[in-house]
Protein backbone atom coordinates (compact mmCIF):
# COMPACT_ATOMS: atom_id res chain seq x y z
CA UNK A 1 0.00 0.00 0.00
CA UNK A 2 1.37 3.10 -0.94
CA UNK A 3 1.49 6.14 1.84
CA UNK A 4 0.44 9.30 0.61
CA UNK A 5 0.07 11.31 4.31
CA UNK A 6 2.00 10.98 7.45
CA UNK A 7 0.44 11.91 10.51
CA UNK A 8 2.65 12.19 13.57
CA UNK A 9 2.24 13.23 17.54
CA UNK A 10 4.56 15.63 18.59
CA UNK A 11 5.33 15.43 22.27
CA UNK A 12 6.65 11.86 22.88
CA UNK A 13 6.45 10.70 19.57
CA UNK A 14 7.97 13.13 16.86
CA UNK A 15 10.09 14.94 19.59
CA UNK A 16 12.39 13.50 21.68
CA UNK A 17 12.19 14.10 25.73
CA UNK A 18 14.38 17.27 25.85
CA UNK A 19 11.47 18.55 23.04
CA UNK A 20 13.61 18.49 20.14
CA UNK A 21 14.08 17.68 16.58
CA UNK A 22 16.99 15.22 15.60
CA UNK A 23 18.55 16.01 12.22
CA UNK A 24 18.00 12.85 11.33
CA UNK A 25 14.49 13.19 11.57
CA UNK A 26 14.31 16.26 9.85
CA UNK A 27 16.07 14.68 7.00
CA UNK A 28 13.51 11.75 6.91
CA UNK A 29 10.35 13.87 6.97
CA UNK A 30 12.38 15.59 4.39
CA UNK A 31 12.79 12.94 1.93
CA UNK A 32 8.72 12.27 1.95
CA UNK A 33 8.05 15.30 0.98
CA UNK A 34 10.10 15.06 -1.79
CA UNK A 35 8.44 12.00 -3.20
CA UNK A 36 4.75 14.01 -3.18
CA UNK A 37 3.88 12.56 0.78
CA UNK A 38 1.65 14.67 2.52
CA UNK A 39 2.97 15.62 6.32
CA UNK A 40 0.81 16.66 8.86
CA UNK A 41 1.40 17.30 12.35
CA UNK A 42 -1.29 16.60 14.47
CA UNK A 43 -1.08 17.54 18.17
CA UNK A 44 -2.62 18.22 21.92
CA UNK A 45 -0.45 21.42 21.90
CA UNK A 46 -2.54 24.88 21.35
CA UNK A 47 -1.08 27.10 18.70
CA UNK A 48 1.37 28.86 20.46
CA UNK A 49 3.48 25.84 21.08
CA UNK A 50 3.85 25.11 17.45
CA UNK A 51 5.51 28.20 16.44
CA UNK A 52 8.90 26.61 17.91
CA UNK A 53 8.64 23.76 15.29
CA UNK A 54 6.68 25.62 12.60
CA UNK A 55 9.96 26.55 10.52
CA UNK A 56 11.54 23.44 10.78
CA UNK A 57 9.21 20.71 10.35
CA UNK A 58 7.32 23.36 7.65
CA UNK A 59 4.18 20.77 7.64
CA UNK A 60 1.77 20.65 5.15
CA UNK A 61 -1.14 20.09 8.03
CA UNK A 62 -1.49 21.32 11.32
CA UNK A 63 -4.05 19.73 13.35
CA UNK A 64 -3.50 21.12 17.31
CA UNK A 65 -5.74 21.28 20.42
CA UNK A 66 -6.07 17.70 20.36
CA UNK A 67 -8.13 17.91 16.73
CA UNK A 68 -10.44 21.03 17.45
CA UNK A 69 -8.40 22.85 14.72
CA UNK A 70 -7.00 22.00 11.66
CA UNK A 71 -5.45 23.92 8.94
CA UNK A 72 -3.70 23.42 5.51
CA UNK A 73 -1.51 26.40 4.91
CA UNK A 74 -3.61 29.17 5.82
CA UNK A 75 -6.85 27.51 5.47
CA UNK A 76 -9.43 26.58 8.21
CA UNK A 77 -10.74 23.06 6.87
CA UNK A 78 -12.36 22.21 10.56
CA UNK A 79 -12.84 23.48 13.40
CA UNK A 80 -15.04 21.64 17.13
CA UNK A 81 -15.14 24.46 19.52
CA UNK A 82 -16.83 24.12 22.79
CA UNK A 83 -19.67 26.48 22.55
CA UNK A 84 -19.63 29.33 25.35
CA UNK A 85 -22.27 27.55 27.40
CA UNK A 86 -21.03 23.65 27.23
CA UNK A 87 -17.30 25.87 28.32
CA UNK A 88 -19.03 27.67 31.32
CA UNK A 89 -20.83 24.48 32.57
CA UNK A 90 -17.79 22.58 32.56
CA UNK A 91 -15.77 25.64 34.72
CA UNK A 92 -18.80 25.12 37.31
CA UNK A 93 -18.38 21.55 37.28
CA UNK A 94 -15.04 21.87 38.48
CA UNK A 95 -15.34 24.51 40.61
CA UNK A 96 -18.15 22.81 42.23
CA UNK A 97 -16.56 19.52 42.53
CA UNK A 98 -13.06 20.83 43.75
CA UNK A 99 -15.26 22.95 46.56
CA UNK A 100 -17.24 20.05 47.53
CA UNK A 101 -13.85 18.08 47.96
CA UNK A 102 -14.64 15.18 45.69
CA UNK A 103 -11.92 15.84 43.46
CA UNK A 104 -8.91 18.27 43.89
CA UNK A 105 -8.85 20.94 41.01
CA UNK A 106 -5.65 22.39 41.56
CA UNK A 107 -5.47 24.68 37.87
CA UNK A 108 -8.25 25.53 34.92
CA UNK A 109 -6.93 27.12 31.79
CA UNK A 110 -9.56 28.56 29.05
CA UNK A 111 -7.94 28.72 25.60
CA UNK A 112 -8.63 30.00 22.07
CA UNK A 113 -6.00 31.47 19.53
CA UNK A 114 -5.27 34.42 20.91
CA UNK A 115 -6.05 34.38 24.65
CA UNK A 116 -5.82 32.13 27.63
CA UNK A 117 -8.07 32.50 30.93
CA UNK A 118 -6.34 30.91 34.24
CA UNK A 119 -6.67 31.08 37.43
CA UNK A 120 -3.20 29.72 38.12
CA UNK A 121 -1.01 32.30 37.27
CA UNK A 122 1.22 32.49 40.41
CA UNK A 123 1.85 29.15 39.69
CA UNK A 124 3.15 28.94 36.26
CA UNK A 125 5.17 32.15 35.81
CA UNK A 126 7.40 30.65 32.88
CA UNK A 127 4.46 29.24 30.99
CA UNK A 128 3.16 32.45 31.11
CA UNK A 129 5.87 34.55 30.22
CA UNK A 130 6.25 31.70 27.28
CA UNK A 131 2.91 32.93 26.35
CA UNK A 132 3.21 36.28 26.43
CA UNK A 133 6.59 36.50 24.40
CA UNK A 134 4.41 34.55 21.33
CA UNK A 135 2.04 37.27 21.81
CA UNK A 136 -0.50 35.92 23.48
CA UNK A 137 -2.79 37.59 25.63
CA UNK A 138 -3.10 35.88 29.30
CA UNK A 139 -5.92 36.49 31.40
CA UNK A 140 -5.75 35.89 35.56
CA UNK A 141 -9.28 35.21 36.23
CA UNK A 142 -11.23 33.66 39.34
CA UNK A 143 -13.70 32.51 36.76
CA UNK A 144 -16.47 33.76 38.72
CA UNK A 145 -17.36 36.34 35.60
CA UNK A 146 -18.67 33.44 32.73
CA UNK A 147 -16.81 33.28 29.72
CA UNK A 148 -18.45 35.48 26.87
CA UNK A 149 -17.39 33.13 23.58
CA UNK A 150 -16.01 29.47 22.46
CA UNK A 151 -13.08 28.18 22.82
CA UNK A 152 -10.95 25.55 21.66
CA UNK A 153 -10.36 23.31 25.10
CA UNK A 154 -10.31 23.57 28.55
CA UNK A 155 -7.59 21.69 30.47
CA UNK A 156 -7.62 21.00 34.18
CA UNK A 157 -4.86 19.32 37.17
CA UNK A 158 -7.04 16.88 38.80
CA UNK A 159 -6.17 15.09 41.58
CA UNK A 160 -8.89 11.89 42.81
CA UNK A 161 -11.16 9.48 40.42
CA UNK A 162 -13.05 11.81 38.07
CA UNK A 163 -16.10 9.41 38.20
CA UNK A 164 -19.49 10.89 36.62
CA UNK A 165 -17.89 13.77 36.41
CA UNK A 166 -19.22 13.98 32.27
CA UNK A 167 -22.50 13.28 33.48
CA UNK A 168 -24.42 16.90 32.63
CA UNK A 169 -22.07 17.84 30.04
CA UNK A 170 -23.54 16.69 26.84
CA UNK A 171 -21.28 16.82 23.54
CA UNK A 172 -18.22 17.45 25.48
CA UNK A 173 -14.94 14.49 25.60
CA UNK A 174 -12.69 14.10 28.64
CA UNK A 175 -9.21 12.38 27.98
CA UNK A 176 -7.05 11.83 31.11
CA UNK A 177 -3.37 12.21 29.58
CA UNK A 178 -0.63 9.71 30.52
CA UNK A 179 1.12 12.22 33.30
CA UNK A 180 -2.35 10.93 34.95
CA UNK A 181 -3.15 15.02 36.39
CA UNK A 182 -3.76 16.73 33.42
CA UNK A 183 -7.28 16.47 31.96
CA UNK A 184 -8.57 17.74 29.01
CA UNK A 185 -11.99 18.88 28.20
CA UNK A 186 -13.21 19.60 24.75
CA UNK A 187 -16.11 18.93 22.05
CA UNK A 188 -16.71 15.63 21.61
CA UNK A 189 -15.65 15.80 17.51
CA UNK A 190 -12.55 17.88 18.83
CA UNK A 191 -10.27 14.79 18.09
CA UNK A 192 -7.50 13.36 15.64
CA UNK A 193 -9.32 11.42 13.77
CA UNK A 194 -11.96 13.97 13.17
CA UNK A 195 -9.99 16.24 12.15
CA UNK A 196 -7.86 14.27 9.86
CA UNK A 197 -10.86 13.25 8.11
CA UNK A 198 -11.56 16.62 6.97
CA UNK A 199 -7.96 16.64 5.82
CA UNK A 200 -7.68 13.96 3.65
CA UNK A 201 -11.18 14.80 2.31
CA UNK A 202 -10.26 18.31 1.44
CA UNK A 203 -6.78 16.76 -0.12
CA UNK A 204 -8.32 13.99 -2.27
CA UNK A 205 -6.21 11.85 0.32
CA UNK A 206 -8.12 8.20 1.57
CA UNK A 207 -7.19 7.81 5.14
CA UNK A 208 -6.37 4.37 4.30
CA UNK A 209 -3.34 5.50 2.58
CA UNK A 210 -2.04 7.26 6.15
CA UNK A 211 0.88 6.52 8.37
CA UNK A 212 0.05 7.60 11.48
CA UNK A 213 2.69 7.71 14.84
CA UNK A 214 1.12 8.48 18.68
CA UNK A 215 1.95 7.70 22.04
CA UNK A 216 -0.87 8.59 24.35
CA UNK A 217 -4.61 7.93 24.87
CA UNK A 218 -5.74 10.84 22.54
CA UNK A 219 -3.85 9.01 19.58
CA UNK A 220 -5.78 5.62 19.82
CA UNK A 221 -8.57 6.59 17.68
CA UNK A 222 -5.64 7.63 14.49
CA UNK A 223 -4.03 5.14 14.58
CA UNK A 224 -6.68 2.72 14.75
CA UNK A 225 -8.51 3.85 11.97
CA UNK A 226 -5.56 4.67 9.44
CA UNK A 227 -4.37 2.74 7.15
CA UNK A 228 -1.03 2.14 9.48
CA UNK A 229 -0.74 3.20 12.93
CA UNK A 230 2.31 3.00 14.67
CA UNK A 231 2.93 3.08 18.33
CA UNK A 232 6.72 4.55 19.16
CA UNK A 233 8.51 2.18 22.01
CA UNK A 234 7.51 4.84 24.76
CA UNK A 235 3.72 4.55 24.25
CA UNK A 236 1.55 3.56 26.75
CA UNK A 237 -0.29 -0.03 26.83
CA UNK A 238 -3.44 1.24 25.61
CA UNK A 239 -1.85 2.48 21.97
CA UNK A 240 0.60 -0.17 21.49
CA UNK A 241 -2.46 -2.31 21.63
CA UNK A 242 -4.29 -1.10 18.58
CA UNK A 243 -0.90 -0.51 16.45
CA UNK A 244 -0.28 -2.21 13.74
CA UNK A 245 3.70 -1.62 14.21
CA UNK A 246 5.90 -0.64 16.82
CA UNK A 247 8.82 1.28 16.51
CA UNK A 248 11.31 2.72 18.65
CA UNK A 249 11.16 5.10 20.95
CA UNK A 250 10.82 8.89 20.37
CA UNK A 251 14.50 9.65 21.65
CA UNK A 252 16.01 6.94 19.15
CA UNK A 253 14.11 8.62 16.31
CA UNK A 254 11.45 5.76 15.91
CA UNK A 255 9.48 7.78 13.75
CA UNK A 256 11.95 8.29 11.51
CA UNK A 257 13.37 5.15 11.81
CA UNK A 258 10.24 3.45 10.68
CA UNK A 259 10.11 5.47 7.84
CA UNK A 260 13.50 4.61 6.30
CA UNK A 261 12.59 1.28 6.74
CA UNK A 262 9.02 0.76 5.18
CA UNK A 263 8.86 4.10 2.69
CA UNK A 264 12.49 3.52 1.67
CA UNK A 265 12.79 0.11 -0.09
CA UNK A 266 15.81 -1.15 1.88
CA UNK A 267 15.87 1.15 4.55
CA UNK A 268 17.95 3.84 2.15
CA UNK A 269 18.00 6.59 4.78
CA UNK A 270 18.96 3.97 7.67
Amino acid sequence: MAIKMIVYDLDGTLLRSDSTVSDYTLEILEECRKVGIKLAVATAQPMYSLFRFADILNPDVIIYNGGAIAKIGREMVYSADLDVDSANAIIKTLLDRGDASSISVTSILAEDDGTYYTNCIAANDFWVADLRHVGYKVVETDFSMALTHNVHKISARIDGSLGDLGKNLPNVGIIRYRDDTLVRFAHVDATKWQAIQACTAHLGIATSEIAAFGDDLIDVEMLKNCGIGVAVANAIPEVKAVADFVCESNDEDGVARWLATHVFEGGAFD
